[in-house]
């Protein structure tokens, strides 16, 4: 449900007060200003990824109808991978795509990544150090790839459909 997000971007935006510790270490009554600088995460969910286009012209609309000033950042990794670390590929260039075919509302993608591909558990670190140990991570091989591809694919703004992968 995209209007909870929204909800959030609203709320961040304002300012608050709040109990917390201040700069000499004590409890105190503190102000925020608020952040104008927020934005939405297309992250999907159980039930499946969200960064096709329908979601984010959906998404698009409904900041338009609240007449926010944010954009939209997806993320190619949990529920848009349904936490297969492989399909986050799917997810970065599908996205590249909407963006090279105009979707200005994108602000960018994120990808979760490590040194080694997938994850572990905590107790397996010592063996494995370069894997994650929360999130299954795409390795870094394949980050330098996507985040190449994205570069040259807007350097000359093509789809990468357009293009052998």
């Amino acid at each position: 449900n995209i209007d909870v997000a929204l909800d959030g971007v609203i709320c961040a935006r304002k300012p608050h007060r709040f109990t917390g510790i201040n700069h000499n270490g004590h409890i105190a009554s503190l102000q925020s200003s608020g952040n104008p600088h927020t934005h939405i995460v297309l992250r999907g969910s159980n039930n499946g990824p969200n960064y096709d286009l329908a979601t984010l012209r959906h998404t698009q609309a409904r900041i338009d109808q609240l007449e926010l000033d944010c954009r939209i950042l997806v993320d190619c990794s949990h529920g848009n991978c349904q936490k297969q670390e492989e399909r986050q590929k799917d997810a970065f260039l599908t996205t590249l795509d909407h963006v090279v075919d105009g979707s200005a509302d994108i602000m960018g993608m994120m990808l979760e990544s490590h040194l080694e591909s997938g994850n572990q558990p905590l107790a397996q670190a010592r063996t494995r150090p370069n894997r994650s140990i929360t999130d299954p991570c795409i390795d870094w091989h394949e980050t330098e790839s996507l985040i190449l591809w994205a570069h040259e694919t807007r350097q000359k703004g093509l789809a990468s459909s357009e293009v052998g992968q």
